[in-house]
């Protein structure tokens, strides 16, 4: 099977995955070394897992790279930016579990949610991103992984009980080797909400120039507080977070209109045309132009 029409996105996934009722989606692909990247930077509000069943395959999360090869698995977080390449010209089949976070509503009273599945949303925890065997515990998480997929997708509503069950046993061994103490969590947990207002802001005022002593204000932070303490809670720096929410943004005009470059540049709040290119460049690994012409709706 070649490049499925899933992974023909833009900088936010689209695509829809599973049912309201059963949010999971489960999808096997072989991609070919020529299909390079396998799929470009992007990002959603489900969680995703991969796994290799031949081959080995370069996964881009935000800023960390890893080679997972036949047998092997990546975890990615809910909003994570993510992408995929080939590997020394290998053709790679694999498959991906998609699953919303909302799968856990029915199976969990909201004392449960907020203590299991908020923290991974937030990032206050850190599940393990690359599952290997060398470890009895990643050993056992394959096995559930393997155990899902093998799950023919046409059929998962019939298995509804079944594939609940597993899942909820998986998050239990992600819960397990998370690197959050639990004496960590609820301080962790407060600086993220804390940054609740900084992201809503963001994307509210996107299009405007938007400086940090107001940013720091929100929270009644100097500007040199608000600066260290949104890196360490977020992992960059507020204004390489603004640039990045505004690449997003023009991400969806390129595919969605056919307005000029410089014009979108300016629309999602970048002055200069050169530093948006500059910028897109950097993230995506592409230029605007070459993005608009893979993924063009019109």
């Amino acid at each position: 099977m070649h490049m499925s029409p899933l992974y023909n996105l833009h900088y936010k996934e689209q695509a829809k995955h599973g049912t309201s009722e059963l949010p999971v989606g489960l999808h096997h692909l072989t991609m070919m070394p020529e299909q390079d990247p396998f799929f470009y930077l992007h990002w959603h509000e489900e969680f995703e897992i991969f796994y290799i069943h031949q081959g080995a395959a370069l996964f881009t999360i935000e800023h960390e790279t890893h080679l997972v090869k036949k047998g092997e698995c990546v975890f990615v977080n809910s909003r994570q930016l993510h992408s995929a390449k080939p590997y020394q010209g290998e053709i790679c089949d694999f498959s991906a579990i998609v699953f919303h976070p909302n799968l856990f509503d029915d199976v969990m009273n909201r004392m449960l949610f907020s203590k299991y599945i908020y923290p991974v949303l937030t990032a206050s925890i850190l599940f393990p991103v690359h599952i290997n065997d060398t470890t009895p515990e990643h050993r056992k998480m394959l096995s559930l992984i393997t155990a899902i997929i093998t799950l023919p997708e046409e059929e998962l509503s019939q298995n509804e009980l079944l594939l609940k069950a597993k899942f909820i046993e998986l998050w239990h061994e992600f819960f397990s080797l998370a690197k959050n103490t639990e004496e960590n969590l609820s301080a962790t947990t407060y600086q993220h909400e804390r940054m609740a207002p900084i992201k809503e802001y963001i994307s509210r005022h996107y299009a405007e120039e938007i400086d940090l002593n107001t940013l720091a204000g929100l929270i009644s932070l100097s500007e040199g507080q608000f600066c260290r303490v949104f890196k360490e809670v977020i992992g960059m720096t507020p204004i390489a977070y603004v640039n990045r929410y505004r690449i997003l943004k023009s991400c969806e005009l390129l595919v969605n209109t056919n307005l000029r470059i410089a014009h979108i540049s300016s629309d999602v709040g970048f002055n200069n045309v050169s530093y948006y290119n500059r910028s897109f460049l950097e993230h995506l690994e592409c230029t605007p132009t070459q993005y608009r012409k893979r993924f063009w709706k019109h």
